[in-house]
């Protein structure tokens, strides 16, 4: 199943989503346009690379790594799922989280991500790029918030509209057996960072319960008269 489109659009216009968007068209342009040598240099110094984390080697700390990682890509396809994804998705859960719940939800999605490559997979030193955990976060609270609202999706050979819970839960199957996968070939392991997504799904989980909570508890201000 892949997502196409989101049928019911809030009526807040997603501003953080359509950011983050332009933001990793023009650094995929940017890195594109170089030449071969700039290219690697320039993806290696904005990386996350977890063999890195104990050697605190490049321009940028390996952690801060973690963040500027979230807006490259390696590839076209890589770069359009990505897109995609956030493009479906991002609509309704930044809708009901707000810009700034919504940006802190992303970054810290996508910075645990990196923490959860780092703790499997410590030595690896291929170098770490996407927004694919910060995504799997949006994924995660769009079940927390929307999870039986329509998505436009491509079965097969037709399109159907269902339920967002079950391309989320197909989404999370494929990773789960991917990064199961990885860990039993390594030579799978180091061409997707696996784990990244799933520790960006649940710490999305968490994040996007908590702020729910505290969306549910804060005191709605009471009508204003009108003056006249």
């Amino acid at each position: 199943m892949i997502p196409l489109w989101e049928p019911n659009p809030s009526r807040k216009t997603p501003w953080v989503t359509w950011s983050i968007l332009l933001v990793c068209v023009v650094a995929f342009a940017f890195h594109r346009t170089r030449d071969p040598f700039t290219q690697r240099e320039w993806l290696e110094s904005m990386a996350f690379v977890p063999a890195q984390v104990d050697k605190a080697e490049g321009t940028f700390g390996p952690w801060a790594r973690a963040f500027s990682s979230l807006f490259l890509h390696s590839s076209i396809p890589h770069l359009a799922v990505n897109l995609l994804y956030l493009w479906v998705f991002g609509d309704r859960v930044e809708a009901a989280l707000g810009p700034a719940r919504f940006a802190t939800l992303f970054l810290a999605a996508g910075f645990f991500g990196a923490v959860g490559q780092w703790a499997t997979t410590p030595a690896a030193s291929v170098p770490m790029v996407g927004a694919s955990a910060a995504i799997a976060g949006v994924l995660a609270a769009r079940l927390v918030f929307a999870p039986k609202e329509p998505i436009a999706v491509l079965n097969l050979v037709k399109v159907d509209r269902l339920p967002a819970w079950m391309p989320i839960v197909g989404w999370f199957i494929v990773q789960a057996v991917a990064t199961y996968t990885a860990f039993r070939n390594v030579a799978i392991g180091r061409t997707a960072a696996n784990a990244a997504h799933l520790a960006g799904f649940f710490a999305g989980l968490l994040i996007s319960w908590a702020m729910a909570k505290l969306i549910a508890r804060a005191p709605v201000a009471p009508p204003q008269e009108h003056l006249r």
